[in-house]
């Protein structure tokens, strides 16, 4: 089996094969869609290459401030760090949000049915969105969170956890998920050493 390549990436191997772990996924990804091997290469071009609204693409990711100071830049010569990405796709996630709101707003987004929970739980990709994006606003106006500031979900997976993760990146934070199963030693190091300025937390925690 080939690697995969794509032409619409500057020619450079999206999906090479020679990579541990990368070739059993291929073959994997294949056989579950019914796809012989030899036309994984074609199939994959079709999904990624140049013009199709997957395409990707390279490019040279800069900080914020168009500069290349962070740690993981060093060595770049100044251009940054190079990545692969969506060329036409969303670049950040309140765009991927904003996008399955246009396109799903009344259909169903998220089922849970958790263990005390007697009826399943449901939510439109509308209502998750207003309660997400409710949450952002209280973030910023009432907890005076700032861009770049880390927000905690200390939490089983829930509902509210999707929804506060939601929350921290429209109001420009970054999340910090962390294990649920942490006991307090654990989670008090984890808010220390990310710096956690707001955290969402289960009544379990």
């Amino acid at each position: 089996m080939k690697p995969w390549t794509t032409e619409g990436a500057e020619g450079s191997a999206f999906f090479d094969t020679s990579v541990p772990g990368i070739g059993l996924r291929a073959r994997l990804w294949a056989k579950a869609n019914a796809i012989p091997e030899d036309g994984v290469d074609a199939a994959w071009q079709k999904i990624v290459g140049a013009g199709s609204p997957m395409e990707v693409t390279e490019g040279f990711i800069r900080t914020s401030d168009g500069t290349t100071k962070a740690p993981h830049l060093a060595g770049t010569s100044g251009q940054g760090q190079r990545y692969r990405y969506f060329k036409a796709g969303p670049h950040v996630l309140p765009e991927v949000f904003a996008g399955a709101l246009k396109a799903h707003a009344d259909k169903d987004f998220i089922a849970y049915k958790g263990p005390d929970s007697p009826n399943v739980e449901r939510y439109t990709f509308r209502q998750a969105v207003d309660v997400a994006e409710g949450l952002a606003t209280f973030m910023r106006e009432e907890l005076g969170v700032q861009k770049g500031d880390r927000v905690a979900q200390i939490s089983r997976n829930s509902p509210e956890w999707m929804m506060s993760f939601m929350a921290a990146s429209m109001a420009g934070c970054i999340a910090v998920p962390t294990n649920s199963l942490w006991v307090p030693a654990e989670i008090e190091y984890g808010m220390n050493d990310s710096g956690t300025k707001v955290a969402f937390i289960d009544g379990e925690r």
